[in-house]
C-alpha cells in the first residue's frame, strides 16, 4: 500500500489528462485510507499491554489533529 500511495502521488504530478489524474488520486485515496486503518493494529501489536491505552490515544489524537489542521489550513490557501 505504501508503494501504491507513493507511485500515485508521483503520477499526480504529471498533467497527462483528467482521467489520469482522477485514477491516480482515487488510488492514492484508497491506499492512504488503508494505511490509516492498518497503522493502529500494527503499532499496538508491538506495544507493551500496560501502555496500549496510551499508544492508542496517541495514534488517534495524531490523526485527529492532522484532520483539524488540514481543515483549518487548506481553506486559507
Amino acid at each position: 500500500m505504501m508503494v501504491l500511495a507513493t507511485v500515485a502521488f508521483i503520477a499526480c504530478a504529471f498533467p497527462v489528462s483528467f482521467l489520469w489524474f482522477f485514477t491516480w488520486r482515487f488510488l492514492s485515496g484508497i491506499s492512504g485510507g488503508a494505511l490509516m486503518v492498518l497503522a493502529a493494529p500494527t503499532i499496538i501489536a508491538h506495544v507493551a499491554p500496560s501502555r496500549r491505552g496510551f499508544a492508542s490515544g496517541a495514534i488517534f489524537t495524531g490523526i485527529g489533529l492532522g484532520i483539524a489542521a488540514s481543515g483549518t489550513i487548506v481553506p486559507l490557501l
